[in-house]
């Protein structure tokens, strides 16, 4: 069982870099497990719905996983579960019934697998308040766990002496650690210095594994963006225009998507605003950082296509894509719904760059990049100008529409960490391919120890 220190830890990618490595190296069939789950998406199956948690379901989709939902995910606790269980409102989250489900799922796939990767919630006393912690679950289910902590030394000890002291009080062994986001020249130090202090304080586990911090994989893309301004995980808390006052509520979107149907022949977007306006072909391009545009027209052009020191326009500078660098990361400009000079002249210039990037040109002659992207901030009362739904149409970037006011909107995207999705399997592809060669010897010790 894959556990973490804390949040944020990149949990999910060890588990699913391990999930992948032990299909390789193991010549059974290896699942995956999510036992307890707090942010979830909708699963359909057998034309029934299932709340399923988000990276269960990635797991499921990437790897094309035949068991079922409700083995894979079998506990969700949604938002407002844990008050209605201190208040004996919840029977299906009382002690017998989790006990009846965990004992139930986790067997169910070892009868499928000769593996099984089970993933916890955050740090091992997650869940503590429903009586189930991540310890006790491991416990419960008799399997051993791998704590995942984030690199460094003192701090990184510390987190893993309280989470040791987790897994002891609920008899739960631990049979490794992994550190994950350690500065790549500090890799062989990290690793040396807290196995000496495992072996000092008499724990007696060993350091599986030390994955490099690569801050690529923390940028998020236009897909995480989507989803940030949509509402997160767990559908009900998305964005809803019908719990809106505003006065447009019903009216028809100005850019609005194509309708997609269900199996029912329903559309579960209906009379929901449109987030991604334009650019879906490019919902995989991640951006470096932000700039939130409040100057004159006048001000922000010369910044956008003046030269700055380096030899290439600002845009370039910022966002590291000059046209010797294949980083891929982009900036991403946000600016007020009203700011239509702005919006339309960020949009043309983009227009004409990738023009000209559609020209010929000799091999030694650089070409004008049109990356980045647009994040049109301000409340739903607000629409574009009508003459700007052309622009936004045509655009060469991606143009994202967050319902939130712009100060809202920068400390958002500022404070999002991105979390893998099932859609996103480019993204899952590169987080297995960084992870997996450093993760060998965690596999074959596991192996070793089943």
């Amino acid at each position: 069982m894959v556990c973490a220190t804390k949040q944020h830890t990149g949990k999910t990618s060890v588990a699913l870099a391990m999930l992948h490595s032990l299909r390789k190296k193991s010549r059974g069939s290896v699942g995956y497990m999510k036992p307890v789950g707090q942010q979830w998406v909708e699963a359909i199956e057998g034309g029934v719905a299932h709340r399923m948690d988000k990276d269960a379901a990635v797991a499921k989709a990437f790897f094309r996983l035949t068991d079922s939902a409700a083995s894979i995910s079998p506990v969700v606790i949604g938002q407002g579960d844990t008050k209605a269980f201190l208040d004996d409102a919840a029977p299906a989250l009382e002690d017998t019934a989790l006990t009846t489900k965990l004992q139930a799922a986790f067997p169910t796939l070892c009868s499928t697998n000769d593996f099984v990767v089970v993933e916890g919630t955050g740090h091992c006393a997650v869940g503590s308040v429903l009586g189930w912690s991540n310890a006790r679950v491991a416990a419960a289910l008799g399997i051993e766990i791998v704590l995942v902590a984030n690199g460094g030394i003192g701090s990184t000890f510390d987190e893993l002496a309280l989470n040791m002291m987790a897994c002891r009080a609920e008899n739960a062994r631990v049979l490794g650690i992994v550190i994950n986001k350690c500065a790549p020249h500090k890799v062989d130090e990290v690793t040396r210095y807290l196995q000496l202090a495992s072996d000092r304080f008499g724990w007696n586990v060993p350091i599986l594994g030390c994955v490099p911090y690569a801050a690529d994989l923390d940028k998020p893309s236009v897909m995480d963006l989507e989803h940030l301004f949509e509402g997160g995980f767990s559908r009900p808390t998305r964005y809803d225009p019908s719990t809106s006052s505003s006065n447009v509520v019903g009216a028809k979107p100005l850019l609005a998507p194509p309708a997609t149907m269900d199996k029912n022949g329903d559309n579960p977007d209906e009379g929901r605003e449109p987030v991604l306006l334009a650019g879906a072909d490019q919902r995989s391009v991640r951006f470096s950082h932000y700039e939130l545009v409040t100057s004159s027209l006048e001000r922000y052009m010369q910044k956008l296509v003046g030269t700055g020191k380096e030899g290439c326009t600002e845009f370039e500078r910022f966002t590291g894509n000059k046209p010797e660098s294949d980083s891929g990361l982009q900036v991403g400009f946000i600016t007020h719904i009203s700011r239509s000079d702005i919006i339309q002249g960020l949009l043309g210039h983009r227009a004409l760059v990738a023009a000209q990037e559609a020209q010929p040109r000799p091999q030694a002659q650089p070409r004008p990049h049109a990356g980045g992207g647009l994040i049109i901030a301000g409340a739903i009362e607000h629409t574009p100008e009508p003459f700007l739904v052309e622009y936004i149409r045509a655009s060469s970037i991606p143009v994202m529409r967050s319902y939130m006011d712009v100060t809202k909107t920068m400390t958002a995207v500022r404070n999002l960490t991105p979390k893998m999705q099932a859609e996103d399997a480019q993204r899952v592809q590169n987080v297995i391919g960084l992870y997996e060669p450093h993760l060998d010897r965690a596999c074959d010790h596991i192996l070793e120890s089943g």
